[in-house]
């Protein structure tokens, strides 16, 4: 296989992302029965409900360091200068941006209405200190996080992905170390986001120490900073931006959605299943994501044919990844979350079941979706960032009287229909239409029909009595024979492609 084909970079990238995705879904596992037993739902609802705060006070960041890393991206190999501007640039920017996220959090508290935020209730904020943690983490967030993570950019352009992955894994596993030693010494979350606080501020330093040591001759990286050209950047970022706190809505917003709606003691039941459907869609994730340099090639060089290859590759490998993990795990899954939680939370089948349609859903616009944010689509990313999100608060918030906490799973299938479904499939067409070419209706329709089968099986385990081995045998051949066809409709080369990934993949496994 040579290092310059499609198959052996997407094999190569996964294989690191997908270690990477390891460490942290098993940072989750461990951390989940750990604090429910220390904490008990309602503080461990708390937590999550302060770290979902936190994130969304770093949405003004997020937008503005995809930009200057896109633009870092390009400028190390074109224009090396310009890249010393950008950087320095960015960094002044950062800091601005540092400031007016530590002032509204400042300002929330101060008024009083840090509880709209949080979702929570001003006694449950004061009994908690709820206020002083969340200013904890927003104050390292503006000394080392707001600029580090423009930084850390620098590495990729340089060559040194690799490094950058072990640097995040290594602070991923501090992060984690801190909270647990927090809960088991009988800390609270106050003391739980002051040593997260310290423990992210010194692992940002010895990152940043590395960088200097690694790549010298960009330090001082304010050398060139100039406020015009960081003004103009942000000015440029700000659809990014809007983009980002979209994002956050649909997913840390969520969480605050619930503790408002509900109480923070349902947090847990929510978020754990989550993260069990989640894990179904995340290995694809980061296959898709590694193909994203080609899909990006084959729509600037306008070979449209290996482009929509390329999506019906990644439905037939990411379906059948997602859509078989999720029906072979149906009758043991209640087992193994009363197992992971320790008893402490009950399973919620229906729940489980709108959420594993929900991933499926997202997983058939995965490809489609980064293919649009690849070729900076903006007008397109918009639509369907402010669709999802206002599908989720809409039929969550409007359904909440009636169906409980199953609101959020029925507002997760409608928002996912809408922005992972219709809008990515209306959108590409329109971009390939430039280039005389469509997405094959029956190419859809294979993609398509898995989820809505895992949504009727739903269906009947809520209104019927039904032996959950028996939906998983029911299920089986009828994912087979749709994807022996979708099989069957790619072409020869593709099919290559995929056997020779495989054979890599057994090679590795068997070595």
């Amino acid at each position: 296989m040579k290092d310059s084909s499609i198959e052996y970079r997407a094999f190569k990238n996964t294989t690191v992302g997908v270690l990477s995705f390891l460490v942290t879904l098993c940072q989750t596992i461990v951390l989940v029965p750990i604090l429910l037993k220390y904490w008990g739902n309602t503080s461990y609802g708390l937590w999550l409900t302060v770290i979902a705060g936190f994130s969304l006070l770093q949405t003004l960041d997020l937008g503005h360091q995809n930009y200057v890393g896109n633009q870092l991206n390009v400028q190390y190999h074109t224009d090396i200068n310009q890249f010393r501007r950008t950087l320095g640039s960015s960094l002044l920017i950062a800091y601005f941006l540092g400031f007016v996220e530590i002032g509204i959090c400042l300002l929330l508290i101060t008024s009083g209405t840090i509880s709209l935020l949080l979702g929570v209730s001003s006694q449950m904020i004061a009994e908690h200190q709820l206020s002083l943690g969340l200013l904890l983490l927003m104050t390292m967030w503006l000394v080392f996080g707001s600029v580090g993570g423009i930084i850390v950019r620098i590495m990729i352009p340089a060559g040194m992905l690799y490094e950058s992955q072990w640097l995040g894994m290594a602070v991923r596993l501090t992060q984690f170390f801190s909270i647990v030693i927090v809960a088991i010494g009988g800390g609270g979350i106050l003391a739980a986001c002051l040593w997260y606080a310290v423990i992210q501020s010194v692992m940002s330093i010895l990152v940043l120490r590395y960088i200097k040591l690694k790549l010298p001759d960009y330090y001082p990286w304010w050398h060139a900073a100039q406020w015009q050209e960081g003004l103009r950047g942000l000015q440029k970022s700000l659809v990014l931006t809007f983009n980002s706190i979209g994002q956050q809505l649909s997913n840390n917003g969520l969480v605050i959605l619930i503790s408002a709606l509900f109480t923070s003691a349902v947090i847990p039941s929510f978020t754990t299943l989550r993260t069990v459907t989640n894990t179904a869609g995340a290995v694809t994730t980061i296959f898709i994501t590694s193909l994203l340099p080609d899909m990006i090639r084959f729509h600037a060089t306008r070979e449209t044919e290996k482009l929509t290859d390329t999506f019906n590759a990644n439905w037939f490998i990411s379906g059948i990844c997602v859509n078989f993990g999720i029906i072979l795990v149906i009758p043991v899954i209640e087992s193994i979350y009363r197992f992971w939680t320790k008893g402490y939370l009950v399973f919620n089948p229906t729940l489980f079941f709108l959420l594993a349609v929900a991933i499926s859903l997202a997983n058939f616009g995965a490809g489609l979706n980064l293919y649009l944010q690849g070729i900076n689509d903006l007008r397109s990313q918009t639509v369907i960032t402010i669709t999802r999100a206002g599908a989720l608060f809409l039929v969550g918030y409007s359904l909440s009287s009636f169906y409980g906490i199953l609101s959020i799973g029925i507002g997760c299938v409608v928002a996912e229909a809408l922005a992972s479904v219709v809008l990515p499939v209306v959108f590409v067409n329109e971009q390939l239409a430039e280039f005389r070419a469509q997405l094959a209706f029956k190419h859809i329709g294979l993609a398509i029909v898995p989820p809505f089968l895992l949504l009727l099986a739903g269906g009947v385990i809520m209104m019927h009595k039904v032996n959950l081995s028996l939906v998983t045998l029911a299920l089986m051949p009828a994912l087979f024979a749709i994807y022996y066809c979708n099989w069957r409709i790619l072409r020869d080369d593709v099919q290559g492609r995929i056997i020779s990934l495989a054979s890599s993949i057994v090679r590795i496994r068997t070595a």
